[in-house]
């Protein structure tokens, strides 16, 4: 791994690796449609490259991504189920007060597989997000973000189709 950091303006972290692993665990409908059994192959290699920035914009707020992608095969040379070839996050958080801010994001997640014979492709994974924070006190904090803005038919695993537009509100406590 690589890392880059100039003061707290910015920093930058990249790299990769290759592993081949016996036992890698996995999940897959194998039994009946809707039912994910435990699954593990051997000789499972995993080739991946990443990239993480943090860039602190002073005023401006800051902005945090992260990419990655990756090859996870089994010995057969398909891929193993739910593991997205290339995945990234991007993230921006503005503080419009000490105790206020608005964050919103993209989350992408695409090329991936429901099944170990590398039948059943799932369409992109795309989440465009909003959301709006408050501290109240420095353990408590209101939170309300709005999910898959774009209204997606997202799925993560097959036949469970995530939410539509959603919008969460709640309470954060942290000790």
């Amino acid at each position: 791994m690589l890392k880059y950091q100039y003061d707290k303006y910015f920093e930058i972290a990249a790299g990769g690796g290759y592993s081949s692993t016996d036992n890698f665990v996995y999940f897959e409908e194998v039994a009946s449609p809707g039912r994910f059994d435990l699954q593990t192959a051997d000789e499972v290699k995993n080739a991946y490259i990443f990239a993480d920035l943090l860039f602190h914009l002073g005023p401006y707020g800051e902005f945090y991504s992260n990419s990655v992608y990756q090859s996870i095969k089994n010995s057969s040379d398909k891929y193993v189920p739910y593991n997205p070839t290339f995945s990234t996050d991007l993230i921006y958080k503005f503080y419009l007060s000490e105790n206020l801010y608005i964050k919103s994001g993209f989350q992408l997640a695409f090329d991936y597989y429901g099944d170990s014979l590398n039948l059943n492709k799932i369409s992109n994974y795309k989440n465009l997000f909003a959301s709006l924070g408050y501290s109240i006190t420095d353990e408590l904090l209101f939170k309300v973000t709005l999910e898959n803005l774009l209204n997606n038919d997202n799925y993560k695993l097959n036949r469970y189709k995530e939410k539509p537009f959603d919008v969460i509100a709640g309470v954060e406590y942290r000790w």
